[in-house]
């Protein structure tokens, strides 16, 4: 299915809202978030006040970048930035075919073989099995489990049983949301997982959404792994949990340009991601078989970190 691209509109008789994101069409109203930092809901009905712009991809794509920042100075606070760099930090430390040959030396039988299921069981990273863990989020993030602001629990619920990332970055991160915020967080992930359109633009939306507060009360940004993990578990073939680290590195290895922000926004995430894809091509023309975008990672994981002392004597 062709996505739909981001709409920006503005309101002729609401001229101080500036331009708008049509982030949602849900329950009767379309759902707006404005040039003054202001989210807005109006009714489907009056959907035809609206005059809808004509925009550059990528000036609309920088603008919904702009919006987020707005809503979150209106909030009064502040979601930091870093500079976002155009490749990995360090010069990578080995070859794509040397990667192969790292990963074939370890799991001699691939991603079926025992030594990569042995390695998976014994993960620290993981409660339970892989399997159970996708089976888990999709049991938990159905579009009918998430239908009235049930969202925000869900999330805590699979964040405390999957342990992919640090509490501090998970299930803890989240408590600190407020509690007029975790509507709007619920909302915007049953759109992430399951509406239509746009996904860099609901992926937009759920950074949004994803208020998480510091022990001083500003605002702190959502983590990649923290944005990622519910469609990279939930649908692990078609998108990818993100530990941004090593895939930038591998981006270097494979000489792609990524726009990295600290900052989770969507159109990095489809760099990301057709990175992980790319990989996977790569990995199934030397013969080697994911399962989906989880194994790649592992993959990435396993042949990019760093050799451990003993590893390397022998």
């Amino acid at each position: 299915m062709k996505e739909q691209p981001i709409v920006l509109v503005e309101h002729p008789a609401r001229p101080a809202w500036g331009r708008c994101l049509v982030s949602a069409e849900r329950d009767g109203k379309v759902f707006l978030l404005c040039e003054d930092g202001e989210e807005r809901a109006i009714a489907l009905s009056h959907r035809g006040n609206l005059t809808t712009l004509t925009v550059a991809d990528a000036d609309a794509r920088a603008h919904v970048v702009t919006l987020q920042e707005k809503r979150a100075r209106a909030l009064g606070k502040r979601i930091p930035r870093g500079k976002p760099r155009k490749v990995a930090p360090r010069a990578p430390r080995a070859t794509f075919e040397e990667q192969l040959v790292r990963f074939t030396t370890s799991f001699p039988g691939g991603f079926a073989g025992e030594a990569f299921l042995a390695a998976e069981r014994g993960s620290a990273d993981v409660a339970g099995s892989r399997e159970a863990a996708i089976a888990r989020a999709k049991t938990l993030l159905t579009s009918a489990s998430l239908e009235g602001g049930a969202g925000f629990e869900r999330a805590m619920t699979l964040l405390g049983e999957v342990k992919l990332i640090h509490p501090m970055e998970g299930a803890l991160s989240l408590r600190t949301m407020a509690e007029e915020n975790r509507a709007g967080f619920s909302a915007a992930l049953r759109d992430l997982l399951h509406g239509t359109g746009d996904y860099a633009t609901r992926f937009d939306a759920l950074v949004a959404a994803t208020k998480l507060a510091k022990p001083d009360g500003e605002l702190k940004r959502p983590s990649w792994p923290f944005v990622t993990l519910f469609a990279g578990l939930s649908a692990p073939t078609q998108h990818a949990f993100v530990k941004p680290k090593l895939l930038l590195e591998q981006a270097a290895v494979l000489g792609v340009q990524v726009d990295y922000d600290p900052l989770p926004s969507g159109k990095v995430y489809e760099q990301l991601l057709a990175l992980l894809k790319d990989i996977e091509s790569r990995l199934r023309a030397a013969g080697q078989a994911p399962r989906d975008l989880i194994d790649v990672g592992a993959f990435v994981l396993s042949t990019l970190a760093p050799v451990k002392a003993a590893e390397t004597a022998n």
